[in-house]
């Protein structure tokens, strides 16, 4: 009967075992009234839905999803007509309300609600609320949990249907990102001067400085320095205009580190403090962090060990703090390479070998050929020759089973 074939088509659109509650919430506006336990018995009397006693979840044998997916009548989403666009949106609604609180996601298993409220808004043709879901759960989790490959595959289903241009700047931007993540520079460049072209043409300045620095990150990477130095000002330009201080730091920084390539120490340490007093203004740990190690590297190389060491200790107790991975590798190699400098060879080999260890836990394979050749630089300073070489050779294995990937 009608009734039934609505609770049948009511599990084919959401593809996955379902509480009957999620039933009951999805025909409601549609089909008021209706008494979704009653007819879901006499389903699961008669064998044509199935439970799962153990989690109370109902569904249909997937062939018979199928055919009845098919079976909906197609439309746009307003007014409350029974189409399969609606249906769809009023199943994200449903994910929507089960987003788990942002103070309990510690695994990617843990945003399966946001998953699941995606997918049916992308199915629902609802791309700009698509994205909107992904904004909220990108950078703090999927970005911080390496998920670059999966933003993506996520970014390109929401890109090509958005309507709104701030959107796709995000989107355009967000896939920059990744692509930069997984070392794809050229195709990061591409996606970042695209959005650029946006940002301007709608007059957003404050995304338009975002991609100006993000366009000098990845330039730094193609070492192209000049383009990275000049889209880095223009940056600083804009963020000077709207007194955003924390842009003003990161922009300085980024700047300082461009001059460190350059061998401009100078010009680094002027950079860097700057960047480093707006940083402790604003207690931007993370990024004071960041260029305290910089600076570290700064005064080691103008020969300033014991002001290095200050620095890169500094740089460590934040890196702890804030669990910044990178930046407790950077400072622990410094610290290795600080200390042999100054004949404290035993203090050199417990720093480097825990930034060896914390470059293997990153899978940081950089890091851990960097690591492995100031160990081998201390065991050859200390005249033990043959424990150099073989940190030296696995370095060079490293580097050669990576070559291919960089």
């Amino acid at each position: 009967d009608e009734n039934a074939r609505k609770i049948i088509e009511a599990l084919a659109l959401f593809k996955r075992p379902v509480l009957p509650l999620a039933v009951d919430y999805l025909l409601q506006p549609f089909v008021p009234g209706l008494d979704v336990p009653d007819i879901i018995r006499r389903l699961i009397d008669t064998k044509i839905i199935t439970l799962d006693h153990t989690s109370d979840t109902v569904a249909l044998h997937p062939m018979d999803r199928a055919y009845a997916y098919r079976q909906f009548p197609e439309g746009r989403s307003e007014g409350g007509t029974y189409t399969r666009q609606a249906l769809e949106q009023r199943a994200a609604d449903y994910y929507g309300q089960l987003r788990t609180s942002p103070a309990t996601c510690q695994t990617i298993n843990d945003l399966e609600p946001q998953f699941l409220e995606f997918d049916h808004r992308i199915r629902a043709g609802d791309y700009d609320g698509a994205c909107r879901v992904l904004n909220l759960i990108e950078f703090d989790y999927l970005y911080r949990w390496g998920h670059y490959a999966r933003i993506i595959t996520l970014r390109k289903c929401v890109l090509e249907g958005l309507t709104e241009c701030t959107l796709r700047v995000i989107s355009l931007c967000s896939l920059g990102n990744a692509y930069r993540r997984l070392k794809n520079s050229e195709q990061a460049l591409r996606l970042y001067q695209e959005a650029l072209d946006i940002a301007r043409t709608i007059g957003n300045r404050q995304e338009e400085g975002n991609i100006l620095g993000q366009l000098s990150k990845v330039y730094y990477d193609l070492s192209q320095l000049e383009q990275a130095i000049q889209c880095s000002k223009e940056a600083l330009i804009i963020a000077s205009e709207r007194a955003d201080q924390r842009s003003i730091s990161e922009h300085l920084g980024h700047l300082g580190k461009i001059y460190y390539y350059l061998g401009e120490l100078a010009h680094v340490i002027t950079r860097e403090e700057e960047a480093l007093a707006i940083a402790q203004t604003i207690k931007a740990r993370t990024r004071e962090g960041e260029i305290r190690s910089l600076l570290g590297k700064t005064y080691h190389a103008l020969g300033h060990i014991e002001r290095a060491l200050d620095y890169y200790q500094k740089a460590l107790f934040i890196a702890y703090e804030v669990g910044n991975r990178p930046v407790k590798g950077e400072s622990l190699a410094g610290l290795g390479t600080a200390y042999r400098a100054l004949g404290r060879f035993a203090q050199a080999l417990d720093a480097t070998e825990d930034a060896l260890s914390n470059a293997r836990k990153s899978s940081d394979r950089r890091g851990e050929i960097t690591t492995l050749c100031h160990l081998g630089k201390i065991y050859y300073t200390r005249g033990q020759i043959k424990r150099a070489i073989t940190h030296y050779q696995t370095a060079l294995d490293i580097a050669h089973e990576a070559e291919e990937h960089w």
